[in-house]
């Protein structure tokens, strides 16, 4: 009996001085400070007095603070650096994809899988922002486009100079393809986020000033005027140059980027050529780049 009384005494007593700690105990206060408008410290006696006038839009907030720690004071003073913009310039780059012509007319059948795509830019200059991560950049680019027929049609010039689809002649036995290539100087400018540590995703439009295009045709032909009784396979390779090509085009890029490697896709609502001197198509490519 004793024993429970002395225990119930005991337990009774703990209840109390919790009661009496959980009474005393002050809540700790959290002050969310911006843009303070005034700030005055003040040593006395080993102390440090704090006083802070005004934030925000809140003219009349003040707080005031008494206490040992001057680190803590300091640090209050301390103005924090801003990070500032960076910039640095990016050397070579090279993407290679696959082309194909949107729009083309009828018997203009492309061949995506033999159509390519290659390029290189050798310089771009980039200007980060002060989170470093994002960027804008404007650089340089070398751009070679090749559309490829497979098929029974070709690309001819007629009598009037114009470019027209047109069949092999009937002594055509083994086609290679016919192709329309453009080569391209262009003015990429990108912007560029990070989605995460590695992967980065690229929006932008490239400047392209078209300086060069061309046809090839090349074939196999029955001859039999070499060898009389015999019929002789002869290769045929045939250019045409002057296509009349669109001199300037943009192409809208997107890309996604994993570390070195990325993945595009681009397209331009422009024709590749003046459509009163060849066909009408835009061009659509994707592929993938290395070096960024």
């Amino acid at each position: 009996m004793i024993r429970n009384l002395i225990t119930f005494l005991f337990l009774l007593t703990a209840m109390q001085a919790q009661a009496h700690s959980v009474k005393n105990a002050v809540n700790d206060t959290i002050i969310d400070l911006h843009n303070a408008q005034r700030v005055l410290m003040q040593e006395k006696d080993g102390n440090i007095l704090l006083r802070i006038e005004g934030r925000d839009k809140d003219t009349l907030f003040t707080m005031h603070y008494t206490g040992v720690d001057r680190a803590l004071a300091d640090s209050l003073l301390t103005p924090c650096k801003r990070r500032k913009h960076t910039y640095k310039w990016d050397f070579g780059n090279f993407h290679f994809g696959l082309v194909n012509a949107f729009g083309a007319p009828q018997g203009m059948d492309i061949d995506m899988g033999s159509s390519w795509e290659i390029g290189f830019s050798p310089i771009c200059h980039r200007w980060y922002s002060r989170r470093q991560n994002s960027y804008l950049s404007v650089g340089l680019e070398l751009n070679w486009k090749n559309f490829r027929m497979t098929g029974r049609n070709r690309f001819v010039k007629d009598e009037s100079d114009q470019l027209v689809i047109a069949p092999y002649p009937e002594e055509a036995k083994h086609i290679d393809f016919s192709r329309i290539k453009v080569f391209s100087l262009g003015i990429p400018v990108i912007a560029s986020a990070d989605i995460t540590q590695d992967i980065a995703v690229d929006l932008g439009v490239i400047f392209n000033l078209n300086t060069y295009a061309s046809v090839k045709t090349r074939y196999r032909a029955a001859n039999e005027t070499l060898l009389p009784g015999t019929t002789v396979m002869q290769k045929v390779l045939t250019t045409e140059k002057r296509l009349h090509e669109q001199r300037v085009t943009p192409d809208f890029m997107l890309r996604l980027r994993w570390r070195g490697i990325g993945f595009y896709a681009k397209y331009s609502p422009c024709k590749v050529l003046n459509t009163e001197w060849g066909p009408s198509f835009t061009p659509f490519s994707t592929g993938i780049n290395f070096g960024l």
